[in-house]
């Protein structure tokens, strides 16, 4: 016959690795998942397969070229900071 005090081992232990194996699931999730930068590239890496004006004239459009020096004052200051 198993004791009052094994019963609540034993409940202790089932909902530890109940709760254990929902932050694992959700850590998994997570680390899927892709990040800002990752979207942008796979976002620039997406062209039509058309050799037509119209269409290249549209892919230039969507490319959005904005922040693409954004962090170069940032790694200017470091590599002065190197010297």
């Amino acid at each position: 016959m198993i004791s009052l005090s094994n019963k609540n081992i034993i409940i202790i232990l089932a909902s530890l690795i109940i709760v254990i194996s929902v932050v694992l699931v959700l850590i998994q999730q997570n680390l899927n998942k892709p990040t800002g930068y990752e979207v942008e590239i796979k976002d620039l890496q997406t062209q039509s397969t058309s050799d037509d004006v119209n269409a290249i004239e549209r892919d230039l459009l969507d490319t959005d070229l904005e922040n693409l020096d954004s962090e170069l004052l940032d790694i200017e200051k470091e590599l002065e900071q190197a010297y």
